[in-house]
């Protein structure tokens, strides 16, 4: 089978419930006045932090109240988790869990490998038009779900 302009290299599902540990932590309900250095002071007694990120809007740079701690271990992030998870931070009640790996369950994946010139077409699929477009070569994964 091919698709205009590009190779089929596999079709494969993904693997729906395999544990993977991390070392990331997802914390919400952050005031907006959180500044990425507060949130690395926040989260620095428990552990030593790889990076701490506030996710921003793309239009106004104002934080969206939400964010990411990395530690060098999962140990350090577990202890993190269970120190700060449901405190009051800021007069806000802030939550703390591990970060969610992104997954596609029941998904089946297409992966194309082809040369910008041929992947002319992707440039109406804004999502992922941008990182594509910057490379000459490149590699696409589509996924539809399964219904």
């Amino acid at each position: 089978m091919m698709l205009r302009g590009g190779k089929l290299a596999c079709l494969s599902s993904r693997v729906v419930g395999a544990k993977s540990f991390s070392t990331e932590i997802f914390v919400s309900r952050l005031s907006f006045y959180t500044t990425d250095e507060e949130l690395k002071n926040i989260f620095s007694p428990f552990g030593a932090i790889e990076q701490a990120r506030l996710v921003r809007d793309n239009q106004t740079g104002r934080p969206k109240g939400f964010g990411f701690v990395r530690y060098s271990s999962e140990a350090e992030a577990e202890k993190a988790i269970k120190a700060i998870d449901r405190r009051i931070i800021r007069g806000r009640l802030i939550f703390v869990e591990m970060a969610k790996k992104t997954q596609l369950n029941r998904a089946y994946c297409i992966s194309i490998v082809g040369k910008l010139e041929h992947l002319s077409w992707l440039k109406s699929i804004p999502e992922i038009a941008g990182s594509v477009l910057s490379n000459k070569t490149c590699f696409v994964a589509l996924c539809f779900p399964f219904c």
